[in-house]
């Protein structure tokens, strides 16, 4: 895996206070570091709102991570984020983090996120805007 394998990038840096005791970044950062990355391909690439008050949108349904290094400070990541599968309510996004240019991730992960109703709590048909701007984007996608 590279991260040219993935769509939309997202920079920032570790910053100090990551740290923890033991000198590196403490492995709740790294869930930060996606959650900002997923957060800026649903604003950027889908363009859908996640302000509050909103009444519909994105939730985590479920999500699997894999530590493949560790983290210090300083340290310039690269988080990569794709689509890989569009269901009917849900869809698949994966990420990987990359630290100073190197090749291969520090961080990987999978999410599955649902569209849906926020005061009901059930979950929604992807809306087709969202379906065509993931296309656009991402091209061939399972499901699309």
């Amino acid at each position: 895996m590279n991260l040219a394998q993935f769509t939309h990038i997202t920079e920032e840096h570790v910053r100090w206070g990551d740290c923890d005791m033991l000198g590196h970044v403490n492995n709740t950062l790294f869930l930060r570091y996606i959650e900002s990355a997923r957060i800026a391909y649903i604003e950027e690439v889908m363009h859908s709102d996640l302000l509050p008050g909103a009444q519909v949108g994105w939730v985590i349904a479920d999500l699997h991570c894999n530590f493949r290094g560790q983290l210090h400070y300083p340290a310039k990541l690269e988080t990569g984020s794709r689509i890989t599968r569009v269901g009917s309510s849900s869809a698949t996004i994966e990420a990987a983090i990359f630290a100073n240019g190197e090749p291969a991730p520090v961080f990987t992960s999978t999410a599955v996120i649902v569209w849906c109703d926020y005061q009901e709590g059930k979950s929604l048909r992807i809306p087709d805007r969202i379906r065509e701007a993931i296309r656009g984007h991402e091209g061939d996608v399972e499901g699309l």
